[in-house]
């Protein structure tokens, strides 16, 4: 009986090493593990290096069983930093699924990989769950195929890939409709919006790539200046009819067409423009990124949200029944969430003056209020009005009175001041000419701000407002 035994495994184990299926398992996790080892050292504690070529970041994706622990800062995460990177106008199905992976494999998007960590960041799942939903297999596969990635690793890839968006999507199922909202919402609703916009302005967005393109391979004219300001303001001319000025001239079209504006004229040597442009670079952080837009959005809900559950807390301290409050607060209780729980993308203001403050001729800036406004050959002559300031002027006397006494022992004695005089200072500023563009809605009493060469006055405005209390937003960059 033993020995039929005996003889029925080895029989088994002859029959399944000499299988083909065995065979072909044994040589593919062989291949496998060599092409990982010709990119990454370690198959554990490896996180995601963007500073490494693309095959290498998708060897450390497919070959690392387990990534660095997550870090506290969402920032300096690898799949974090291609989401801030991200441009949703050209979804890259490859890069959509990076994000994905990488979320995954750290551990943000996973809950059976944080057993021994604190739970899965439901922030990550939620933006990163866009990116899932929304990679198309084919595309994914003809983009590995474009990378050179050895097969082992682009099927390893794959595979890692469909784990990750089953594992998102049953983490975002599992979600109460306010953590629903928050963080799957939210984002999709941007992305939404955004893709909408960009069908909407499709035309524009062609001439703008032809311009981008031009610059980026160094072709610098007027022409091309010309033609990024005109697309700029035909832009801003369908924008404000859905929304003010200040969110078009930094959404995801007008911001990126400022920057070529002020790279321009940084090459061609126009300082006054360029001052102009880059004003609006420096000042404003920009809001024309997914990132930075999701980031705004999701940062008033969850403040929002805070200030919901604070005021639920005391409600509920004054002992406001529980169905109440429900009521009141749409049927669930607020979340008890952290204020800084949205992940903000890096500053996103540039600043070009270094560049421009080496550029000639010289530039000034001047500002007030408008006194007039007069056609003068193709410009448009700005007056301003003449500010009055004063100043008095007393004779002081010391007392024999101590003031107070520093901490060296220096004695300072209280003085005695008679008034003496006042002095009445009026300050003019010169006109400036502005092209007649810039000006048309200009009216006297406005405020406004302009930068002009300083051997004409002839420049541009920078600025303008309502009156000189600068409360209301009337024209940025003569728009």
């Amino acid at each position: 009986m033993l020995k039929r035994a005996v003889a029925f495994v080895l029989g088994l184990l002859v029959f399944v090493f000499a299988s083909p299926s065995w065979a072909d398992w044994t040589n593919n996790e062989a291949s496998f593990v060599a092409a990982c080892s010709s990119y990454v050292p370690s198959r554990y504690g490896v996180r995601l290096e963007l500073r490494d070529d693309l095959p290498t970041q998708l060897a450390q994706l497919a070959c690392v069983e387990d990534h660095d622990p997550p870090s506290s800062v969402p920032r300096e995460l690898g799949f974090v930093q291609l989401h801030f990177q991200f441009d949703d106008r050209k979804f890259d199905h490859l890069r959509a699924a990076m994000i994905t992976v990488s979320c995954f494999a750290n551990g943000q998007c996973a809950h059976h990989r944080l057993k021994r960590r604190h739970g899965y960041d439901k922030v990550a799942t939620g933006i990163v769950h866009y990116y899932a939903h929304n990679t198309d297999a084919a595309k994914l596969q003809e983009a590995l195929a474009r990378t050179g990635l050895p097969t082992a690793l682009a099927e390893a890839f794959l595979q890692q890939f469909e784990a990750a968006q089953t594992e998102i999507a049953s983490l975002v199922r599992d979600l109460d409709p306010r953590r629903q909202r928050l963080y799957v919402e939210i984002p999709r609703q941007v992305f939404e919006q955004r893709k909408q916009h960009f069908e909407d302005y499709a035309s524009l967005y062609e001439r703008y790539d032809r311009v981008a393109q031009k610059v980026a391979q160094g072709d610098y004219d007027q022409k091309l200046l010309s033609e990024t300001l005109a697309i700029r303001r035909a832009y801003i001319r369908r924008c404000v009819k859905k929304g003010d000025l200040s969110t078009c001239l930094n959404g995801p079209l007008a911001r990126p067409l400022t920057d070529l504006a002020a790279q321009l004229s940084v090459e061609l040597k126009q300082s006054a423009l360029g001052f102009a442009e880059n004003d609006i670079l420096a000042n404003t952080a920009g809001a024309h990124t997914a990132a930075m837009q999701i980031y705004v959005k999701q940062n008033t809900a969850v403040r929002a949200e805070a200030d919901a559950y604070a005021e639920y807390a005391e409600l509920k301290g004054k002992n406001v029944p529980e169905s109440a409050l429900k009521r009141k607060f749409g049927g669930s209780i607020p979340l008890q969430i952290s204020r800084g729980l949205a992940w903000q993308p890096p500053d996103q203001k540039v600043d070009y003056r270094g560049l421009l403050e080496g550029v000639e001729p010289e530039v000034d800036w001047a500002s007030g209020v408008i006194s007039g406004i007069a056609k003068q050959g193709k410009r448009v002559k700005v007056s301003f009005k003449t500010t009055i300031g004063k100043y008095h002027e007393s004779d002081c006397v010391e007392t024999d009175r101590i003031d107070r006494i520093d901490a060296d022992g220096t004695i300072h004695y209280r003085k005695k001041c008679k008034h003496k005089k006042t002095h009445v200072i009026k300050n003019k500023t010169k006109p400036v000419y502005l092209d007649p563009g810039e000006t048309a809605g200009l009216r006297k009493g406005q405020w406004i701000r302009v930068v002009v060469l300083a051997k004409d006055r002839v420049g541009y405005l920078v600025e303008g407002f309502s009156d000189e209390r600068r409360d209301k937003l009337t024209s940025l960059r003569g728009l």
